[in-house]
């Protein structure tokens, strides 16, 4: 892409040629360059305007061609850019930059497909990676920016928020082998609240992570068992508690991830609660409110009673 600005940059203007066949002031012609270039097709007014193929003949873009609408010596309307690489732009133009609809296809194999804006992806897009993956969403600049979706090679599907090529903000990971997680990110790593659902364990999972590290979880399982840990590096670190599937609290004591006396009893076995039905009734119910959601968001929704928790919560952060 940034070899294709410095062509449109260095376009030559038609009175640094040589008409060497035809018409080249009001029909048809070719005219040739001293640097190599050659530019055979319609002209008007001593300039290129009309349909046209432009070969590239010196430096880093020797042997591209371009071949489409000029207006006044710059590439206007349709055409196809063509790299000597193997590489190819097939669409509009405005004033010798992408700009409007078009396809670029790359020499590794990867894909393009929306809308352009100054030379640059800008808007509404699809690209296809040759290793598999897709991305079918907003662009900015060149990078994907917005709302979108990526599809990984594995068959594994973020859907959510972009900046600068990565995850950022609110977004969903839906993995094949069924599990969900709902998630905030930050330059392509959890950061802030997530549940995870899994529905082979029959789990649910509340996270709080600081940059791709998790600082805790809580997991509630379908008969009402939970279990609580806080982490630091990530490793147990502190409290975790149990609440049995009779309802019984146990709590134990992590340090550095090596279970340790509780202080309670200096007892490595840590401290047993009381019975507590109520317990497991709250965390069925956790489990059963979390699972609906989940289950009834097939694929591309994001579970707004979740969304707007999470958001809402990160506005209250922020203030």
């Amino acid at each position: 892409m940034k070899k294709l600005l410095i062509i449109l940059l260095c376009l030559p203007l038609i009175g640094f040629g040589q008409c060497i066949s035809g018409d080249c002031e009001n029909g048809y012609g070719t005219s040739s360059y001293g640097n190599g270039d050659k530019y055979t097709g319609e002209w008007k007014n001593n300039m290129m305007n009309g349909r046209g193929t432009y070969t590239f003949g010196e430096g880093a873009w020797k042997g591209d061609i371009y071949v489409g609408e000029y207006k006044d010596n710059m590439m206007n309307g349709r055409g196809t850019y063509t790299w000597a690489n193997g590489g190819k732009y097939v669409g509009e133009w405005k004033n010798n930059k992408m700009d409007g609809r078009g396809t670029e296809t790359w020499a590794d194999g990867d894909k393009y497909v929306g809308e352009y804006k100054g030379g640059m992806s800008d808007g509404k897009g699809t690209k296809s990676f040759a290793d598999g993956s897709k991305y079918i969403g907003e662009w900015k600049m060149n990078k994907m920016e917005g709302i979108g979706t990526y599809t990984f090679a594995s068959g594994d599907k973020y859907v959510g928020d972009f900046k600068n090529n990565l995850k950022d903000g609110v977004g969903r990971l839906f993995y094949k082998d069924g599990v969900k997680v709902v998630s905030e990110f930050m330059q392509n790593m959890h950061h802030g609240k997530a549940q995870r659902y899994d529905p082979n364990k029959k789990i649910i999972v509340d996270e709080i992570w600081n940059m791709n590290e998790l600082v805790s979880n809580e997991v509630f399982f379908h008969d009402g068992k939970s279990v609580f840990n806080k982490y630091k590096n990530r490793k147990k670190d502190g409290i975790e508690l149990f609440i049995t599937n009779t309802g019984i609290p146990i709590q134990v004591m992590y340090e550095n991830g090596i279970q340790i006396n509780h202080p309670k009893t200096n007892d490595i076995n840590g401290a047993m609660g009381d019975p507590d039905p109520e317990a497991l009734r709250v965390n069925i119910n956790k489990y059963n409110k979390a699972k609906e959601i989940m289950d009834n968001e097939i694929t591309w929704g994001l579970p707004s009673e979740i969304e707007n928790q999470i958001k809402d919560e990160a506005r209250k952060n922020k203030n």
